[in-house]
């Protein structure tokens, strides 16, 4: 899956309010620090790995059985838990409970923000990697003390989604995974 490699790089979502950067193999790191007003790690209340079917990702055209790669990493106290999916000739997503909030996330004053309400729950939309330009579009939605994050990757390559528009992709996916959350 040197492919999805290719993509936890592109996709995972890194923050920081002085610097950021990847480590070697493609994970998020951040420097920086996050409040959040729950307590509650996003990583105890839902597992992507495990509590979206594999069932339902095989569904929507996953490959590899719809089972996805997982991936953990946490960088001065910030966290991401999660699994890759490859799309066989479609986009490529990351799924992954991290401790970063959506005000932070907002206070970056990334391209095409969008803020919107996914099963109940804050969320926003946005496009984190400008040098991506239409084709990455990354969706939060509010977990917890920070959110599960959707970083989704359509490229031009594609054939079955390239005429897709990735917001509205990114946006779809996660309304449609939103029922697996544990109620509010």
């Amino acid at each position: 899956m040197t492919h999805l490699r290719t993509v936890a790089a592109i996709g995972a979502l890194i923050f920081a309010t002085t610097s950021c950067g990847t480590e070697m193999d493609g994970r998020p790191t951040a420097e920086t620090s996050t409040t959040a007003s729950s307590t509650v790690d996003p990583a105890a209340l839902f597992d992507p790995c495990k509590d979206i079917p594999a069932s339902f990702m095989l569904s929507e055209g996953f490959a590899d059985e719809g089972v996805g790669e997982p991936f953990e990493n946490e960088t001065n106290g910030v966290k991401w838990k999660g699994c890759g999916w490859v799309m066989t000739d479609g986009y490529n997503v990351n799924i992954a409970t991290t401790t970063l909030t959506l005000e932070l996330i907002k206070n970056q004053h990334f391209d095409d923000f969008a803020e919107l309400s996914i099963d109940g729950r804050r969320a926003v939309t946005y496009r984190r990697l400008p040098e991506l330009g239409k084709r990455a579009c990354d969706a939060d939605v509010e977990l917890g003390a920070g959110t599960l994050d959707f970083s989704l990757d359509n490229p031009p390559s594609a054939p079955a989604t390239r005429s897709m528009e990735s917001c509205e992709i990114v946006r779809e996916l996660a309304t449609k995974v939103a029922v697996f959350l544990p109620k509010q």
